[in-house]
């Protein structure tokens, strides 16, 4: 008899530590790399009513990233209202454009319908892919963001505050969403997940356009 009573306050005394064990070990996922990956595109729909001058202020756009060859691009499709274009290429708002960061240092921004080019004046850079990583980015919890399931962080941005970002919860962290307060109001990605592709883009699309060697007129 004292044999099963002791045998059941050992039982007992250990059932807490068993029942509270998952907790215990459940931690905050740590911050994803930029996209998940090192190499990846994805479509992107877009919304920038800040700059965009248009009645419309979102647009598409198809990105490419690859941080190993130091190159992206956005290649920015009807209804584009990107600053870069507008604002630094002074090409008509709505015209498609797209904007690439070469390997070589510079900008290159290209008007599609005329196949005009300029190199901007100031390199603008590319995301490091530890970004999120390297800004101590604080975990959100999760939320439905377009319908997936995601993991949130939020971390200090370097112009406009507050940087969000929001990956699935697979373990790829796959893209959903990026946004940020700009000019009062949201400036927003949305990544479309049918159209994200993990690995190296094809080189083609980082080549500098063939003659693209004035810089864009100040003014």
């Amino acid at each position: 008899m004292k044999f099963r009573q002791s045998l059941l306050a050992v039982t007992l005394s250990l059932l807490p530590l068993t029942l509270a064990s998952p907790q215990s070990q459940s931690s905050p996922p740590p911050p994803p790399l930029w996209g998940g990956a090192l190499q990846w595109s994805s479509l992107v729909n877009f919304s920038d009513p800040g700059d965009s001058p248009l009645p419309d202020p979102t647009w598409q756009f198809t990105y490419h990233y690859d941080s190993i060859n130091s190159s992206e691009i956005y290649l920015h499709g009807p209804n584009n209202g990107d600053m870069v274009c507008i604002n630094t290429a002074h090409y008509p708002p709505g015209d498609p454009c797209n904007v690439l960061t070469s390997s070589d240092g510079r900008t290159y921004i290209t008007h599609i319908p005329s196949g005009e080019c300029c190199i901007s004046p100031h390199h603008y850079g590319m995301l490091n892919p530890d970004w999120l990583i390297n800004s101590n980015a604080t975990y959100n919890g999760t939320d439905n963001i377009n319908g997936v399931d995601s993991y949130e962080w939020a971390c200090m941005g370097s112009v406009n505050g507050i940087n969000n970002y929001a990956s699935t919860t697979s373990e790829g962290r796959e893209p959903v969403a990026f946004w940020e307060e700009h000019k009062g109001a949201e400036k927003r990605w949305d990544f479309i997940l049918d159209s994200y592709v993990v690995g190296a883009p094809d080189p083609g699309v980082f080549e500098v356009p063939e003659g693209c060697v004035k810089y864009c007129p100040i003014f």
